[in-house]
């Protein structure tokens, strides 16, 4: 049926039909889509009919279907449409656009602008496959089973020909020479992460993944997606999720060592993303062979319907009692179909009672004290329902422990008290004994570094196991975040974030990235990271870890240049906002949480809350945020400053005190050059795997690092002290920059850094030499303010004579400062107040650059402005009152 309406839309120069018609690769797409059975060069059938007698033909970029048979009309792919839909041809695009991704209104290509890929794409598939199903054939596949596009076939210049497959999004071509050895192929295009999916059957419930597509193509009869090799180093759980959810899913790789790890690896990459599936197993066959060679012996089909062959891999199976009379004998109870039975025997009679739905696992203690040690779980119950709990010691009395299990499914425990005493007895026995980790990062005492997903130990990245469990060095350690039971807590929302991913950059290409990106401020941003990571050895050296501040404008770079740091030691952080409802016990509790990491403050304002002012002040030395306990008693619990913290912002920090506990960074609008965009894109693009080599990298050197930072860092200290340009330059200021200067030393020979010490040393002391002149007359300014204050207080200044308040026309009110009057008694009184004896031009200076300075708007010029003062006009110099930094309640009185 098609139809013949809707001629409007038929007329219309952009309905996409002459798109499609000059594409034959996407006619023949949605040919397949609706004829799966269609095949180029061979015939097939689309009615009941003995003998196939439809066939495909291409003419110029038309393909036309045609049943010789019936002596039917030839159609096209918007006539099948059309039929197999029962619709008109409005609703047959809308159909195809929906499904085939066709973008109507685009301007397609021409033949002439594809790429050689796309051509020889568009070469293989029209061409003959007769060679091809000679060889599968010969593989003992049953090529004439075979939906449309499981292979096709290629010849090469020597005239050799090739079998063919296409991955799932045809950005691949495998081709394998005809007659050639196993394992010999050749791939063209994007290897990595890519699927055979032509035997894919989404209705069914089983399955399989394979190696190989030849393998595939040897159990066709089941629903299967392959992996191009062994080798395929496939990481994308997005594109394998959607084939796998609600399915029980079968690993039938090679029995070998390659065939091994890569179920290790799709096993791993499964429960890490947690597919919603229902089974795995593992399909096993004692011959070290594939599912083909199984075939061409004979002996496939007997292995796939034996329920012997598979292994189940997921939910870890618990086995029952493998002989129930010894467990009598031994334990007093057994284990059968998934339930407890207690069993009692006397001279007269035995009996055997069920008292549970489910056997268990009991597999590690965690001793948190007397009251807090709790044991975790595996229940399994009769219907195959897994769930891994935690379940606190004092929870273990009969009732409570119905509760705790009851919440996590159907399970229940209807025996008594004792009984459920002497079935944990005997579980009990084979505890491991793990020790929480509660702080992410460095640990005290154990020279390793934790992550939500696992532990760095001396370089090595080890993975915890699905109970958030690792081993190391002989002990065992739970890495809650992580753990399953604890996935849907959302007390480790936080951690969860401080997630190893290995990424694909080693030191020596992030730190050149960095440097391309964000040029000089990259150096510094490359030794504070490097800093942060050793944060402990610093502090116990120094007393003290500065912080980091990036300000500058929205789209200046900052927040890329914060990732370049922060994807060492994240997955998905957005840092922490200040403008948000974060409080200040928060911000606490993430600097505490996370022993030589990473912090990010973001929106900082000069309007911050004090109590965040002094945690920042008192972070700088260590210290922290100390708060009550809840008990009844007057202890305090001390939360420290563990990590390292970078500030993002768009003002200048005008606490004098804060401002020198940072290193200061500008960030300007530059225009990046090309070179500098193609860096940016390519970090950004590394940005999604991490960070995770470059943090072993530099961990690796920890040792090295804690015996030779002491003794460089007196060195370079001692080199600054004796240098006349820092003659004038605070101890903390130069502090700062020896520290930034040291890390590089200790380091320089381990690892390779893109710029040279003379180029840190250079950039660097700008920067912090400028920085503490800003301290230093941010200071003077401030005490300026304090005096005037005082002088108020003490009725010295007066309004009307000495100041006065005032409202432009734009309707800003305005302090006006008659300093050429209030400086003779400023200097009068400094000595009793301990003030500084500032020289006019010099306070003049000062007072200019004061945020609350209102340049002259009066056509005068120069930066004071005219003000009648007691009849008579004056000069004077403008302060916003809301930013002035004078207690404007007093000044008003």
């Amino acid at each position: 049926m098609y139809c013949k309406d809707n001629e409007s839309f038929e007329n219309s120069r952009d309905n996409g039909i002459s798109m499609i018609n000059s594409m034959p690769e996407m006619q023949l797409k949605i040919i397949q889509h609706f004829l799966p059975q269609a095949e180029l060069n061979k015939a097939f059938k689309t009615h009941e009919e003995k003998t196939p007698s439809t066939r495909l033909k291409l003419d110029g970029t038309k393909y036309w279907l045609k049943n010789f048979g019936a002596g039917k009309k030839a159609v096209d792919w918007l006539n099948i449409t059309q039929d197999k839909l029962a619709c008109n041809t409005r609703e047959a695009m809308d159909y195809i656009n929906r499904h085939f991704i066709i973008h109507i209104n685009s301007p397609h290509k021409a033949l002439s602008s594809y790429s050689p890929f796309e051509k020889k794409l568009f070469a293989i598939k029209n061409n003959q496959t007769k060679k091809a199903e000679e060889y599968l054939a010969g593989r003992c596949i049953e090529v004439d089973k075979l939906p449309g596009g499981c292979f096709y076939q290629s010849k090469k210049k020597d005239g050799v020909y090739e079998i063919v497959f296409l991955d799932s999004e045809e950005q691949l071509i495998n081709l394998r020479a005809l007659g050639n050895k196993k394992g010999e192929y050749y791939n063209n295009g994007k290897l990595n992460n890519s699927l055979y999916n032509k035997l894919y059957k989404p209705e069914e419930e089983f399955v399989f993944l394979t190696e190989g597509c030849i393998n595939a193509l040897s159990i066709y009869q089941q629903s299967v997606l392959a992996f191009f090799s062994a080798e395929n180093l496939f990481t994308d759980h997005k594109k394998l999720k959607p084939y796998l959810d609600g399915k029980t899913v079968v690993l039938a790789f090679d029995n070998d060592d390659a065939g091994n790890r890569l179920k290790d690896r799709i096993l791993s990459l499964i429960l890490k993303y947690e597919f919603n599936i229902k089974v795995i197993y593992q399909l096993y066959s004692p011959e070290k062979k594939d599912l083909n060679q199984l075939l061409e012996d004979g002996i496939l089909y007997d292995l796939l319907e034996s329920d012997e062959s598979y292994i189940q891999l997921f939910p870890k199976l618990l086995e029952n009692s493998q002989n129930i009379e010894e467990d009598i004998v031994r334990r007093g109870f057994y284990k059968k179909d998934h339930c407890y039975y207690m069993a009692k025997s006397n001279s007269n009679r035995s009996s055997h009672r069920r008292v549970s739905n489910f056997i268990m696992e009991v597999s590690y203690f965690l001793p948190k004290g007397s009251d807090d040690s709790s044991r975790v779980f595996y229940l399994q119950n009769v219907d195959g329902e897994s769930q891994v709990i935690c379940i606190p010691t004092k929870k273990l009395k009969l009732s409570e422990f119905n509760t705790a299990i009851g919440h996590y499914g159907n399970f229940w425990f209807k025996g008594r008290q004792n009984d459920l005493i002497d079935i944990l007895e005997d579980e009990f026995r084979f505890l491991k004994v793990a020790h929480e980790i509660n702080v992410n990062g460095q640990q005290e005492g154990v020279d390793i570094y934790a992550m939500s997903n696992g532990v760095i130990d001396k370089g090595v990245f080890r993975e915890a196991n699905k109970y958030g469990m690792v081993d190391i060095q002989n002990k065992t350690y739970l890495l809650p975040a992580n753990s399953s039971f604890n996935k849907y807590s959302g007390l480790f929302d936080d951690d969860r974030s401080v997630y190893y991913q290995k990424g694909e950059a080693n030191f020596s290409q992030w730190s050149t990235l960095f440097y391309k990106t964000h040029n000089k401020n990259s150096m510094i941003g490359v030794s504070y990271t490097i800093a942060c990571i050793f944060r402990d050895i610093i502090f116990r050296k120094l007393r003290f870890f500065p912080f980091l501040y990036l300000f500058g404008d929205q789209g200046s770079g900052k927040t890329t240049f914060a990732n370049c740091m922060l994807k060492l030691f994240y997955s998905d952080y957005d840092g922490i906002s200040i403008e948000g409802a974060s409080t200040t016990k928060a911000i606490a509790r993430s600097v505490h949480n996370f022993r030589n990491g990473l912090v990010f403050l973001k929106e900082f304002t000069n309007n911050i809350e004090p109590e965040l002012i002094g945690l920042m002040k008192t972070g700088y030395d260590g210290s922290g945020h100390s708060r009550a306990t809840y008990d009844n008693s007057t202890r305090t619990h001390s939360t420290k400053f563990n990590s390292g913290l970078v500030v993002d912002s768009n003002v200048m920090p005008h606490v004098s005190s804060l401002h020198s506990r940072f290193i200061l960074l500008i960030f300007g609008t530059d225009i990046f050059i090309i070179e500098q965009d193609d860096a940016i894109k390519e970090l950004e693009r590394l940005f999604e795997s991490g960070f995770g080599k470059v943090l072993q990298e530099i961990l690796s050197h920890r040792s090295y690092f804690e015996r030779e930072f002491p003794g460089i860092f007196e060195e370079v200290k001692n080199e600054l002290n004796t240098n006349s340009e820092f003659q004038n330059v605070s101890a903390r200021s130069k502090a700062h920059l020896a520290l930034l200067l040291s890390v590089y030393k200790v380091l320089i020979r381990k690892l390779n850094f893109p710029f040279s010490f003379n180029d840190l040393y250079n950039y660097a002391k700008v920067v912090i030499i400028d920085q503490d002149k800003d301290v230093t007359n941010s200071s003077r300014i401030n005490r300026y303010w304090e005096i005037l204050d005082t002088l108020k207080a003490q009725g010295e200044l007066k309004e009307g004579v000495h100041y006065r308040f005032a409202s432009r026309n734009i309707g800003q009110n305005y302090l006006a400062l008659s300093l050429h009057l209030i400086h003779p008694i400023y200097r009068k009184n400094i000595k009793s107040f301990e003030g500084e004896d500032i020289a006019y031009k010099d306070l003049q200076k000062l007072i200019i650059n004061d945020p609350a300075f209102i340049p002259s708007w009066m056509s005068k010029g120069g930066d004071a402005i005219n003000v009648k003062f007691s009849g008579s006009t004056q000069s004077a110099y403008a302060f916003d009152i809301n930013k002035v930094k004078l207690n404007i309640d007093l000044w008003q009185q």
